[in-house]
């Protein structure tokens, strides 16, 4: 016989879920989008390159490969080819972006997205008008929200910008729609109330409000996304007002974040029991609780499944109780029993479409399992 209900019984299933109503104001969101894209025009203008620093952050030490497709574009050459940074590319670069990093030059009111050596590459200025960057349908007029400068006495280039007027008309839907981290790295691409990132911050944004180098920018990414993926920080700062609440970025440059701080990279466990000793035998109520909107279309049964490894214990089948949180009924008779529950990476995603798996120690890379134990 149940000598009664132990540390989660079952009057305490309506006080777990009456507090997780009250968390579910705090849990966050991933991004709907599983790419990584990087619009990169004038590499071949930086002595060091912030891509690379994401890039090793994300894929080449295996960050969150699980989660995200690394997808660089990049101009390489002070030359008449754009290579990966056509018009076209630029017009689809929201489509499947769940973090968008745009970096290179810019100022408070405009990015520079493009740039050749042949000013007939960005604008034809000449009679009869032919496609450029800036003027694809060959009418002579660049689009609106674009324009070109020309930059050949300083930079050796002309240069085609997009307002942040256009990018707010063309990528802002998209890329909130996408739940997207938005990052530009670009001086003073969050000065003010009319700034691109101001205009096109997805859920979230990081940008600068004044000049930025690229060692400057390089040392803020590997800090952001150290404590947003967990290694740094051991995960305590893995949504992004958090991450970026605990400041040490680059001095003078205005490291500027807007947007909704409950923004992760993947879900992760924020809370599980009962776990340990639990005095005899008993029963209740059990959860597990993540951070991150979850996908629960997928089986709740394969999400969270538990082994029994001693003694007489019954554990029902898990379910949903909300969008982050999975439940169980335990019940134990007698002494010397132990549970142990495992929450299930493949099974554990971020809602919305990114397929984000869980990160079950809270420390990249994810895909790991949650598992914890409950005894006599």
């Amino acid at each position: 016989m149940l000598r009664g209900v132990c540390r989660i019984g079952v009057l305490a299933f309506f006080v777990l879920a009456a507090f997780n109503a009250a968390a579910n104001a705090d849990t966050a969101y991933s991004p709907a989008k599983n790419y990584f894209r990087t619009w990169e025009p004038m590499t071949w203008r930086l002595t060091t390159d912030p891509g690379d620093a994401i890039e090793a952050r994300v894929d080449v030490e295996g960050d969150y490969t699980q989660g995200y497709t690394v997808d660089r574009l990049q101009d390489t050459g002070c030359d008449d080819d754009f290579e990966d940074c056509t018009r076209s590319a630029w017009n689809s670069l929201p489509t499947n972006a769940g973090i968008l990093m745009l970096q290179g030059h810019g100022n408070d009111e405009l990015y520079d997205a493009a740039a050749s050596t042949t000013s007939d590459d960005i604008l034809d200025k000449s009679s009869p008008y032919s496609a450029s960057w800036t003027d694809p349908d060959g009418d002579g007029v660049p689009d609106s929200g674009m324009g070109w400068i020309n930059h050949w006495g300083d930079w050796g280039c002309y240069v085609a910008y997009v307002t942040a007027t256009w990018m707010e008309d063309n990528f802002a839907s998209t890329l909130l729609t996408n739940k997207a981290i938005v990052i530009m790295i670009s001086c003073h691409s969050s000065d003010g109330d009319n700034s691109p990132l101001d205009k096109c911050h997805g859920r979230t944004g990081f940008g600068y409000t004044s000049n930025v180098n690229t060692a400057e920018a390089e040392d803020d990414m590997e800090l952001l996304f150290g404590r947003m993926n967990g290694t740094t920080g051991s995960g305590a700062y893995r949504k992004a007002g958090d991450a970026y609440d605990q400041g040490g970025w680059s001095s003078d440059t205005g490291f500027d974040q807007r947007g909704e701080d409950d923004t992760t990279l993947c879900p992760a466990p924020v809370s599980w029991n009962p776990e340990g000793s639990q005095g005899g035998g008993c029963g209740g109520w059990g959860q597990i609780v993540f951070d991150t909107v979850c996908d629960t279309s997928l089986s709740a049964a394969s999400a969270l499944t538990h082994t029994v490894d001693s003694g007489d214990v019954d554990v029902g089948s898990a379910a949903w109780s909300d969008n982050h949180t999975l439940i169980f009924y335990y019940t134990a008779e007698g002494s010397g029993w132990k549970v142990t529950m495992t929450a299930h990476a493949d099974y554990v995603k971020a809602g919305g479409g990114g397929n984000q798996e869980l990160d079950g120690s809270k420390v990249a890379p994810n895909g790991d399992d949650k598992v914890w134990s409950f005894e006599d």
